[in-house]
């Protein structure tokens, strides 16, 4: 993988884990997990990088929904390891992480561990 992909692809994954939550609460209510259409309406909606989607599903919906969506469309992702991907990079390696919440004011700021917790 090239270093200008792997750049969008984290750039991606952060700015799901940081305006990611607060979109989809806004949309949808407040929820434990959300559906893969769920979470691509509200990435449509807002503009945000619909290319590593895959990543945000991880993210925010269950397993089973998220195996349900790739069956289906037949895609080749894999939840674990998106999941550990996005874990190792940053919530230091902890894969049974949550994202809570975030604040507006932090949409430019890193992911830290004001901003998820580890069921761990």
């Amino acid at each position: 993988m090239g270093f200008f992909t792997e750049f969008n692809k984290n750039r991606a994954i952060k700015s799901y884990i940081l305006k990611l939550p607060n979109l989809l609460i806004r949309t949808y209510g407040k929820s434990q997990k959300y559906t893969p259409e769920q979470i691509i309406a509200v990435a449509e909606d807002y503009k945000l990088n619909l290319k590593q989607i895959g990543f945000a599903m991880a993210m925010f919906s269950t397993k089973h929904n998220f195996d349900s969506y790739v069956q289906k469309s037949g895609l080749k992702w894999k939840y674990k390891v998106m999941r550990r991907e996005v874990a190792d990079k940053y919530f230091g390696g902890q894969v049974g992480f949550e994202i809570i919440h975030t604040k507006p004011s932090l949409y430019k700021g890193k992911a830290d561990g004001d901003l998820w917790r580890s069921d761990l």
